[in-house]
């Protein structure tokens, strides 16, 4: 490919090709287009390690020596990422002047005096820089100056006529004999030439015998995909965006008619996203429906479910952000405490409304905050206790705590985690369903009680019930050296040598029995509890050879109530008797 004569170029040409450029070379960056009047793009870059750090790239069409006009317009969009950076909180670790034009000692000299009049270092990006990204990504040039555009849509074309192509069963021999190597090179010959020509997207595609499964995630780049029948076969096209300046490029629209039933779930979120752009969860009836996709391979007058997920832009939008969230009653005492993470905020398509979403380190409690962004100004909270199974039972305490304790009258303490910070009180819900929260935040205190006292992990079981609950909270008031007292069943104990046995004759007993409780797949041995049985009676003796008896059974009496006292530690190893 010639050597592009960038002086003949428009800037609208030279801006567009050098900021495509820059956004493949780096696909996290994205362009900030400047107000009226000083010309330019801006490219942003953030940081990889820290949210409020940018490499920023101030694109140029000059092409020729400066005049003192377009220094000015320089210094206008220096002069306008300073404020831009100090609004937003943003650390600019760099600052590169770009243009198609190799810079002269007096042009670094007053580079150097606008380096002065900033906090960031700056550096001049010319025309060999530009020359080499412009040997490098030979379909962007193509795209934009030549006639890349006419032939990508004839590709388009011919990808978007694959989904309709009518594969009917063959009957020819020519077609009877076909095998998969016969067209395995069409195949990679259009998906190839796709790829070589389109600057934005990038095209995969997959054929199989029955309906392949939505997946669960998808890779941050994909933008599009298409699942069609055609014939006995199923074909998925799946577009991936180059970089994160794609979609701006060449957007995805749709224009649709959501249907729901008043008062629904559905209703609920559809009008949560409407207010306040908070992500869809549950899929909603589409009908008139068009979407324009890449490839062509959008749809008209279709019908379906959507689902709506709107992804913050990153120029607009706040970087996530960690805080201290806290339970804590009327008189301020700390009921719980948990830091959330939360991802940056959206906003409805007005701007009137915003929400986030974050999760605390445990990724146990999810928490959702709606707000207007427009006066009168009002929060909504939302909060939800994920799965605990199988996590250790300190790991996701105080997560479980958050949601027991969060109702009325106690309040929610927001705040920054590092620093002086003023806290945010607010209100508890009055929605919340505690009860069984505090169940489970009984349970998880007294695992925790239990592990203290055995060398054994525990971790918190698949499978809950009643009585295992209750033996749990059974074991922990022993080991908390707390009064306990509880009914008891018919059980075998073995008989030493010597002991008084009387059969059927009701008294209280003293019994020093092991003390275990099984916690999933782990069977914790905690030494002896001794047990006194205010009523019990002996039955079902069992003897050795020479009459001796060896176990007897124990029964309750006319009571079977019974108090418990844990030996202490020492008592672990010890015989039962």
């Amino acid at each position: 490919m010639p050597r592009i004569e960038w002086s003949r170029r428009t800037s609208e040409e030279t801006e567009s090709m050098v900021s495509m450029f820059l956004c493949r070379e780096f696909p996290s960056a994205y362009r900030v287009r400047p107000a009226r009047g000083d010309g330019g793009i801006d490219v942003c870059i953030p940081s990889e390690t820290d949210p409020n750090h940018y490499t920023v790239y101030q694109v140029k069409y000059f092409a020729t020596n400066l005049t003192s006009t377009q220094w000015a317009q320089i210094n206008k969009s220096h002069s306008r990422l300073r404020t831009y950076a100090s609004e937003r909180g943003w650390v600019i670790d760099q600052w590169y002047l770009t243009m198609p034009l190799d810079p002269t000692p007096g042009n670094l000299v007053k580079l150097t005096e606008l380096q002065e009049t900033g906090d960031f270092p700056c550096e001049w990006r010319g025309l060999s820089h530009a020359d080499g990204w412009a040997a490098k990504y030979q379909d962007i040039v193509d795209y934009y100056l030549h006639d890349g555009r006419e032939r990508l849509a004839e590709d388009l074309a011919r990808f978007s006529a694959i989904a309709h192509l009518p594969m009917a069963a063959p009957t020819d021999d020519e077609y009877a004999n076909l095998a998969p190597a016969d067209v395995l090179d069409g195949l990679t010959q259009l998906r190839e030439s796709l790829n070589i020509r389109d600057p934005h997207f990038e095209y995969d595609i997959a054929i199989s015998g029955s309906v392949p499964p939505v997946p669960d995630n998808f890779a941050p780049s994909t933008v599009a995909l298409n699942t069609r029948q055609i014939g006995d076969s199923w074909v998925t096209f799946t577009v991936h965006a180059r970089c994160a300046e794609s979609l701006n490029e060449r957007p995805v629209e749709s224009h649709m008619t959501l249907v729901v039933t008043p008062e629904s779930d559905e209703h609920r979120e559809l009008k949560e996203f409407i207010e306040y752009g908070r992500p869809f969860t549950l899929p909603i009836e589409a009908r008139d429906l068009s979407i324009t996709m890449p490839g062509g391979l959008g749809m008209t007058d279709g019908s379906g479910s959507v689902r709506l997920l709107p992804a913050p832009s990153p120029e607009d939008s706040d970087q996530g952000h960690q805080r201290r969230m806290r339970v804590i009653t009327p008189d301020d005492q700390e009921l719980a405490s948990v830091i959330v993470n939360f991802t940056p905020l959206v906003t409805n398509q007005n701007r009137t409304g915003g929400s986030n979403r974050g999760r605390d380190e445990s990724g146990v409690l999810e928490v959702e905050i709606m707000s207007t962004l427009t006066p009168p100004y009002m929060m909504r909270q939302r909060f939800t206790r994920g799965p605990i199974n199988g996590r250790f039972p300190d790991e996701v305490e105080q997560a479980v705590a958050f949601v027991a304790n969060c109702h009325p009258p106690n309040r929610i303490s927001v705040e920054a985690v590092r620093g002086a910070h003023r806290a945010a009180v607010q209100e508890c819900p009055t929605d919340a369903d505690f009860g069984v929260q505090k169940t489970f935040l009984t349970y998880l205190r007294n695992l925790q009680v239990i592990q203290e006292h055995t060398s054994e992990e525990i971790r918190i079981p698949e499978e809950l019930d009643d009585a295992h609950l209750a033996d749990v909270h059974h074991v922990a008031q022993l080991l908390r050296r707390e009064p306990a007292r509880g009914t008891w069943s018919p059980f075998s104990i073995t008989v030493h040598d010597g002991s008084n046995i009387v059969e059927d004759e009701e008294r209280p007993y003293i019994i020093d029995a092991r003390l275990e409780v099984s916690i999933g797949d782990v069977s914790v041995d905690l030494g002896l509890q001794r047990m006194l049985l205010e009523s019990a009676r002996i039955e079902d003796i069992v003897r050795d050879d020479s009459g001796e008896p060896v176990a007897v059974t124990l029964t309750p009496g006319e009571s079977n109530t019974a108090q418990f006292v844990w030996h202490g530690p020492t008592s672990i190893g010890q015989r039962d008797g």
